[in-house]
């Protein structure tokens, strides 16, 4: 480029400093309220997939911060991992000769993933009770009897840690209740600690995704 073909353009520019520009799409002044159609078709129905041995282990490690071999274990010498992993979605070529994972949950698999979140968080309250807190920060193991508010707290951070989300005043609402027994006596704080856990990860919603 010449110097007169630079000092044309460099005027070309100056001259329209001053003239505003037009957006490409212009911005809406006024945005139309959203209103549910009652008679609209439901939403389609979302793939929802099941969250097998290796991840669901592995989501309760991370949101308990516990090991894998801290997790839970049978006899105290088997990981539950291994020994419900075909109930737990995985598969055992060894053991039974079983090459591929079964396609759906099986009639034993509520009852592997109760073993093995109940035994994860009587785990993490045991370390958190014979040392620093580490996820039970909000209403400690070793406290007096539960308070229900401090429970309500606790279970807040439950609900980020194990499902990644807000918990819902409702939901917080409930698990506040376990602070006391069913006869209406207050509940140690290790216990309601223990049953908050349990409650909250032995959902679904931590299952599947």
């Amino acid at each position: 480029m010449n110097r007169l073909s630079t000092l044309a353009l460099a005027a070309l520019v100056l001259a329209g400093c001053g003239e505003p520009l037009t957006p490409l799409r212009p911005t809406p002044t006024e945005r139309p309220e959203f209103a549910c159609d009652p008679d609209a078709d439901p939403p389609a129905v979302e793939s929802l997939q099941w969250k097998r041995v290796a991840a669901f282990t592995a989501d309760l490690s991370r949101a308990l911060e516990l090991s894998d071999d801290a997790l839970c274990e049978e006899v105290d010498a088997f990981a539950c991992r291994d020994v419900h992993r075909v109930a737990l979605g995985g598969n055992d070529p060894f053991g039974a000769a079983q090459y591929e994972p079964v396609a759906s949950p099986l009639v034993t698999t509520p009852t592997a993933v109760d073993r093995v979140v109940l035994a994860a968080c009587e785990n993490a309250v045991a370390r958190d009770e014979a040392s620093a807190p580490v996820v039970f920060t909000d209403l400690a193991p070793t406290s007096a009897p539960a308070d229900p508010a401090a429970l309500s707290t606790q279970a807040a951070a439950l609900y980020r840690r194990l499902l990644a989300r807000d918990a819902e005043p409702e939901e917080l609402a409930l698990v506040a209740e376990l602070a006391l027994d069913p006869t209406g006596a207050p509940r140690s704080a290790r216990e309601a600690d223990v049953l908050a856990c349990f409650a909250i990860a032995s959902t679904t919603e931590l299952l599947l995704f």
